[in-house]
């Protein structure tokens, strides 16, 4: 009968030879010891062997890195990637420039129109009925309501009393909304565009024309913001191309409302991608 050849036979440990029948007599502690013992003294081997096969490919990948890192940089027997590269960009890099620009999303509070004409109407009333001591005259000049403390204490006092149980008045608690606009900033910081947008609901209108398999409603604030964004730096770019950098920010064509955008979204179809990071 053949011996059997352990291949961790030449590791530390290694237990060469046991008579059958001392193992057949081991307590089953032992027993225990002894799986333990082979099965993890295999495992040391195995690993070991491993960490071998891996350096010899480390060995392997570190020249194909060095070597790819001449194609790229280069020699002094010749040029890289990147000298190529860089002679070509210096040449027609500029065409890019028009397009390298920041584009945010940003919320405002604006007022609603009901709350501005309230709050016009309440400083009008609060003008007109503004009391103040002077040494002469009634004030009805300025259509105001002051107080002369030259007219009589009695007459002064009937005038309070007949104010007395007036109700005072409150002034509207103020109502804003917010809005969403988009800043587009050049790279070279030249000129600046605040477009509209609208609400959030007029966001979600927009989203869901471009992109209609995501059931935005269901999107948190920054999902919608960042989708929003890549809708509108395709729409830019689009519109410099088509138009100029000039007719983009300034002029007749520089406005831009959603209704617009939207309009465009509709027209691009899946071509509106390509003009998008994405």
């Amino acid at each position: 009968m053949k011996k059997r050849d352990y291949k961790s036979k030449d590791n530390r440990f290694f237990i060469d030879f046991l008579p059958q029948e001392v193992f057949d007599n081991l307590s089953t502690e032992n027993r225990k010891n002894y799986k333990l013992y082979r099965d993890n003294h295999r495992y040391i081997h195995q690993g070991e062997q491993q960490i071998l096969d891996w350096k010899k490919e480390i060995d392997k990948l570190k020249k194909k890195i060095k070597d790819k890192e001449l194609q790229i940089k280069g020699s002094d027997d010749g040029k890289g990637w990147k000298d190529k590269m860089l002679e070509g960009y210096s040449q027609i890099g500029y065409l890019s420039k028009e397009y390298e620009f920041w584009c945010s999303v940003n919320l405002r509070k604006r007022k609603s129109k009901t709350l501005v004409h309230q709050e016009k109407g309440f400083q009008d009333m609060m003008r007109k009925n503004y009391k103040s001591d002077v040494s002469y005259g009634d004030g009805s000049k300025d259509g105001k309501n002051v107080n002369n403390p030259s007219k009589s204490f009695e007459e002064f006092k009937q005038g309070m009393k007949v104010n007395e149980y007036k109700t005072p008045f409150i002034p509207p608690q103020p109502k804003y909304y917010e809005k969403y606009y988009i800043r587009i900033e050049p790279k070279s910081k030249s000129w600046v565009r605040n477009l509209y947008v609208g609400s959030k609901e007029d966001v979600i209108v927009l989203l869901k024309t471009g992109i209609k398999e995501v059931e935005w409603e269901k999107k948190n604030e920054k999902y919608l913001r960042d989708n929003l964004r890549e809708i509108y730096k395709g729409y830019v770019r689009y519109q410099i191309h088509k138009d100029g950098v000039e007719k983009f920010q300034s002029g007749d064509l520089s406005k831009h409302p959603s209704d617009m955008v939207l309009s465009w979204i509709g027209e691009m179809g899946d071509e509106m991608f390509e003009w998008m990071d994405k």
